[in-house]
């Protein structure tokens, strides 16, 4: 399957870690994880396997029996994580007959019932709301950018390789949507070299490049996304499908590069680029 990758779960070192920590010991001889990872939009959660026979101290249920079979997504991240990981933990569940038990601590449901992603979520963003409370107050660095910004991000990146093949090589679409801080401001951007014809995505700043060769490019600087539009009015296609987005289909006349040129950009160097340790998400501070 796409995305999916099984691998052996090294027992015998999962049982020291629990032991060093003071946790109930894993009574098994093997088990398996299952990784999903999307490369396009970052979206990534575990599925793992362990034999039943185990003495684990795992809930149980009257007349049903369980799998060994679980699933984990991880909290403090943005509510796109949840939206892409449920649907397909839960397709998983429907393909086998399987009930779900929901052991996040927000949970409204005490025994399993029949999957379902919208409950899962639900349950879930609850969860990680609880969870990023308690980084903040543990001075994690934490950043916030409101959930239509980040789930806007997430469903171009989702479309942007179907959206490369029907337009061909001509037209560029990128396949990252970059972060960035300046004077405090946490914002968006996405790099334009040459003056290329590009899809452009609702961001605050485009990078403008100019190439050198090869993959290596110079930066000449930042321009507000608000500035081009005027220049590229006749130009740009604002298009609604498969996800909001402006078309540069066609290459640019010597007048529009001229104005371009023209164009006062913002230093590279008042910007910050966020590492890749800080965490983005969409709960707003209190």
């Amino acid at each position: 399957m796409p995305n999916f990758r099984m691998r052996d779960i090294d027992v015998e070192q999962l049982q020291k870690s629990l032991a060093e920590k003071g946790a109930s010991r894993l009574e098994v001889k093997e088990a398996y994880d299952i990784d999903y990872e999307n490369q396009s939009t970052g979206v990534y959660f575990q599925m793992f396997y362990t034999p039943t026979n185990s003495s684990n101290e795992e809930p149980s249920f009257p007349n049903l029996d369980p799998t060994g079979l679980g699933a984990h997504v991880n909290l403090v991240r943005p509510t796109y994580f949840a939206l892409e990981s449920f649907p397909l933990i839960t397709q998983i569940a429907d393909k086998f007959g399987l009930l779900t038990f929901d052991n996040q601590i927000t949970s409204r449901h005490k025994e399993p019932f029949k999957a379902d992603s919208a409950t899962l979520t639900e349950s879930w963003i609850a969860t990680n709301s609880w969870a990023i409370g308690n980084f903040r107050k543990e001075g994690h660095s934490i950043k916030y950018l409101p959930r239509e910004r980040l789930d806007y991000n997430w469903n171009f990146l989702r479309q942007c390789v179907g959206m490369q093949q029907r337009l061909g090589d001509h037209v560029f679409v990128p396949t990252r949507i970059f972060l960035a801080e300046k004077n405090s401001f946490l914002g968006t951007f996405v790099t334009w070299t040459d003056y290329i014809p590009m899809v452009l995505p609702s961001v605050d700043w485009i990078v403008m490049g100019q190439s050198k060769g090869g993959k290596d490019f110079s930066t000449r600087g930042f321009a507000r996304f608000g500035d081009l539009l005027p220049i590229l009015a006749n130009d740009l296609r604002n298009l609604s499908e498969p996800v909001p987005h402006y078309l540069l289909s066609n290459d640019l006349t010597k007048d529009t590069r001229k104005k371009l040129e023209k164009l006062q950009l913002i230093d590279k160097k008042e910007f910050k680029a966020l590492p890749p340790s800080v965490n983005v998400v969409d709960v707003p501070p209190n």
